[in-house]
């Protein structure tokens, strides 16, 4: 199912902001697109999760962790190690295009994987802003050539993704945001701070939402941009929380280069995505 944003002639003149409208256009892969034999799709599944994760038992339910949690990089490892398996197996991406490398099954595929997976102790959970977040914007907004680039290896899980909104001064008012992105011939120059940004420093791609004409009012002028964390001028620096593990992150921008192509969706339309994202 893909998302457009109907647009409000109010906020386009510079007055009061509303939530943007949403029109949903329908696809091959909706709900009801086709029928299929849930019961034997389940039992596969069920397989599938017998054969590669262990089994919730009412313990498990009441202590979702275990005792001696994994170190970050077993956790890594083993969420990597499980979508290619999960990917071998027909199983990644269900709802997302074979053309990008996902399945190409309906939304009721899903919801009857989601509803199965709930017995067993999927080790997932670095892979969930990364397929939660990230893959279904790059779905809904990304160029031909982006999702050719992009998709395969994050329904894979052979990347992972971050989001990249908060700032210092700008936490629930992501339009408050002063990061800068500043065109460059063929070229994007990104400088600024994000912070709070969950898994930073394992993932290998990144969402970014950055100011783009500082001329227009807060929740205009901002853009979505693709950005490779390893590129120079990206600095990456892990918090230290008070319960000794280091999830999230302050991210850096000086001076960054990236890719024209790298801007997703149009330029100053990096608002209405956020929402977007946020949404899903």
């Amino acid at each position: 199912m893909s998302r457009t944003f109907a647009p409000d002639a109010e906020c386009a003149k510079g007055g009061r902001y509303r939530r943007p409208s949403m029109v949903y256009r329908a696809s091959t892969q909706d709900y009801g697109a086709e029928t299929f034999d849930e019961s034997a799709f389940v039992q596969r599944v069920s397989a599938f999760l017998d054969n590669h994760c262990p089994r919730l038992d009412s313990v498990d339910q009441l202590i979702p962790e275990s005792r001696t949690p994994p170190s970050e990089a077993m956790s890594l490892d083993a969420a990597r190690s499980y979508q290619a398996s999960l990917d071998d197996a027909g199983l990644a991406g269900l709802t997302y295009p074979t053309e990008y490398g996902g399945a190409g099954l309906t939304q009721r595929h899903q919801e009857l994987f989601t509803q199965t997976a709930a017995g067993w102790r999927l080790p997932d959970g670095p892979l969930s802003i990364s397929h939660g977040m990230c893959l279904p914007m790059l779905n809904a907004y990304g160029t031909h050539e982006q999702k050719s680039a992009y998709l395969p290896d994050n329904i894979r899980g052979t990347t992972i993704w971050c989001q990249m909104f908060s700032e210092p001064g700008a936490g629930s008012d992501v339009a408050g945001l002063s990061t800068r992105a500043v065109r460059d011939g063929d070229q994007w120059i990104l400088d600024g701070q994000k912070v709070w940004t969950s898994g930073a420093h394992y993932c290998d791609l990144g969402l970014v939402v950055a100011r783009t004409d500082p001329s227009l009012p807060k929740h205009q002028g901002l853009s979505m941009f693709i950005v490779d964390l390893q590129v120079s001028g990206i600095d990456i620096r892990p918090l230290l929380q008070i319960s000794g593990t280091r999830g999230f992150n302050e991210v850096f921008f000086n001076g960054a280069r990236i890719p024209a192509s790298s801007l997703l969706g149009d330029v100053n339309q990096g608002w209405n995505l956020a929402v977007s994202m946020l949404m899903f």
